[in-house]
């Protein structure tokens, strides 16, 4: 038994210093996607750069241009600015002075 006990230390250490963090990077974007809604300016995996027409359960409407709107999964949104959070609140008056 005690020559298993390396391995045993080894996958464990992977658990802990690799797999774990990884899911806490997953679980972090997940909840930041879902807050999604209508008006957020985003950015596409592709570099596509829009405003959120839509948001479905999976989907996500996105305006590129005046009449131009396309359709993606939410998965596919690397990142987003909320508009009324507070820090694009305290970026807007700093702006101003």
């Amino acid at each position: 038994m005690l020559e298993f006990l390396p391995f045993i230390l080894m996958a464990l250490a992977f658990y802990v210093l690799i797999l774990m963090p990884n899911q806490k990077k997953q679980k972090a974007a997940k909840e930041k996607i879902s807050k999604v809604k209508k008006g957020d300016k985003v950015v596409t995996i592709g570099g596509i750069i829009g405003i959120v027409d839509s948001v479905d359960d999976e989907t996500v409407s996105i305006k590129i241009d005046d009449k131009i709107k396309i359709k993606m999964r939410k998965t596919a949104i690397a990142e987003f600015d909320i508009p009324n959070s507070d820090n694009a609140k305290k970026d807007k008056k700093v702006n101003k002075k």
